[in-house]
Order: structure tokens, then C-alpha cells, then sequence
């Protein structure tokens, strides 16, 4: 069996694990996803591992993601949310359930560029764990804190294409501080969700600039692929062999897709292709 790595999944699981207190979204039931809806749509996909990302109802309380790496077997991996104040016995207790990152809202957590000392302590904290940083703003919000991103040292991963809206093009602010990001090697583009940048119907013909400008920059070898999956705040969910299909056309060459469907995800999350891992 092909392996495939989808690197921006959410699991949902209210009955179980009940939604906190807070501004965090909660999906509508349409717009929700289990556990086993996940583990269904994947393996009707042929996609065999999972990347499950904190989604902001939940917090900072990751229970539901690590009960779902824990039922996975192995074959998947968490990016937590958690406080820059985190406890260290906190820190080691999500390392050892497979968490392997912190999503940040880089905005607020870098406010115009300047970094606290309690910041800088938490950058220090995660790469201590081997930890890498998940983020998701806007180009031009995101330029601005670029140099506080290289300065940390950390792997980043930027999320959905880097927020580029396809309809502003190459030219948009902060693009070519991104793109010149990913020429350094230190920063990972996952190409996903083009649904929320593009101004056309699937199957999003007017991203590809978008995503050829930057394959260019990152290459393969710093690309990976994710689904968005359950699609929240959507006004029709996508199907996930439509979203999966668009990676024929953006790397035609069977080669680089499988580079960025399973070797650079795998290296990036410290997956394994031996069975049940």
C-alpha cells in the first residue's frame, strides 16, 4: 500500500470530550468530525497517516487529540495548543503522547514583532523536545515576524499556503518575505485549503501561481500536503478526493508527489511506514 501523510486534520468529539469555556469555534454538526470519521475518510482516500491539529474550540486542553494519536497506533501525530507558561511536566506528558509542535497565533503572540523574554523561553522549551511551530496569518502578518522566526531556530510550518489570497497574485504584501523564507530551508509550506484563498470553484484553477511560486522556494523537500479536514466554517464541505486530487495537478511528476505526501511529512513528524506505526 502507498504511504500518504495528511498533515491538517481535526478531531471533534463533544460526547467524549466535552468543549470548554471560551471563544474557541465549535463546529456545527455537519461541519464536525470524529475519530472514526476521520480514520473512514483516510482510508477511503489511501491516505495512511495523519498530522491532528488542535482545533481553537478546545483550547488548550489537547485530551482529544492525543486520545485520537493513542487509537491511531502510531500512525499519527499531534500539534498542540498550549500557554507559553506551560509546566514542564505538561510539556513532557503531550511529548510522550506523540505531540510533536505548538500551533500559535503568531499575531498575538508576537505582537509587531517584538518578543518577550517569556516568548523566548518558550522557543527555547519546545526545541529542547524537538518541537517545530505551526502557524497561520496572513503574508504580511507573517513577514513582519520573520526575523523573530528564524532567531528562534525552530522548524516552522506554515499553514494553508501561506493565507495567500490567489486573487492579489505574486505581488501581494509579504509574499516575497515568505517566499524568501522558505529559501532558507528552515521553514516547511503545507499546500492545503485552497478552498479559503481561492476566488474560483473547484477546482481552484487561479491558486496555481500561488503554489508554483511556492514549490519553487520551499522545493518538494520542504512541502507537505493536508486536506483542512472537516472543512469547519465552510458553506459546503468539499469532498476529500476532490481536495486530495489537486496534488495531480500541482506536482505531476510522481516523484515529488510522493516527496511531499510521505517523505518530507514523515522526516518533518517522525512518522514511521512499518506497520501500525
Amino acid at each position: 500500500m502507498a504511504l500518504g501523510v495528511d498533515t491538517h486534520v481535526h478531531v471533534f468529539e463533544p460526547a467524549r470530550f466535552p468543549y470548554p469555556d471560551g471563544p474557541g469555534y465549535r463546529p456545527a454538526p455537519h461541519e464536525s468530525g470524529t475519530f472514526d470519521d476521520l480514520e473512514r475518510v483516510m482510508a477511503d482516500g489511501g491516505i495512511t497517516h495523519a498530522v491532528i491539529v488542535q482545533p481553537s474550540g478546545y483550547g488548550t486542553d489537547n485530551a482529544a487529540v492525543l486520545d485520537a494519536i493513542a487509537r491511531s497506533g502510531g500512525r499519527h501525530r499531534g500539534i498542540a495548543v498550549v500557554d507559553p507558561g506551560i509546566a514542564e511536566e505538561a510539556l513532557d506528558s503531550l511529548t510522550e503522547g506523540g505531540i510533536v509542535g505548538a500551533r500559535v497565533d503568531l499575531p498575538a503572540l508576537i505582537p509587531e514583532g517584538s518578543v518577550s523574554p517569556e516568548v523566548r523561553l518558550f522557543f527555547g522549551r519546545l526545541a529542547s523536545r524537538g518541537w517545530l511551530l505551526q502557524v497561520q496569518c496572513p503574508p504580511a502578518a507573517l513577514a513582519d515576524r520573520i526575523p523573530v522566526l528564524r532567531d528562534s531556530g525552530l522548524p516552522v510550518v506554515i499553514d494553508h499556503l501561506a493565507c495567500a489570497d490567489a486573487g492579489l497574485g505574486l505581488d501581494q504584501p509579504g509574499l516575497a518575505e515568505v517566499l524568501a523564507f522558505g529559501r532558507t530551508g528552515q521553514a516547511t509550506i503545507k499546500l492545503s485549503a485552497p478552498f479559503r484563498f481561492s476566488r474560483e470553484a473547484y477546482p481552484h484553477g487561479d491558486v496555481d501561481r500561488i503554489v508554483a511560486a511556492l514549490l519553487d522556494a520551499f522545493t518538494p523537500e520542504r512541502a507537505i500536503w493536508a486536506s483542512d479536514w472537516p472543512f469547519i466554517k465552510l458553506e459546503k464541505r468539499p469532498a476529500y478526493a476532490d481536495v486530495l486530487a489537486l496534488i495531480d495537478r500541482w506536482l505531476p511528476d510522481p516523484a515529488d508527489r510522493h516527496t511531499v505526501l510521505w517523505e518530507t511529512p514523515a522526516t518533518l513528524f517522525g512518522l514511521s511506514s512499518a506497520p501500525g506505526r
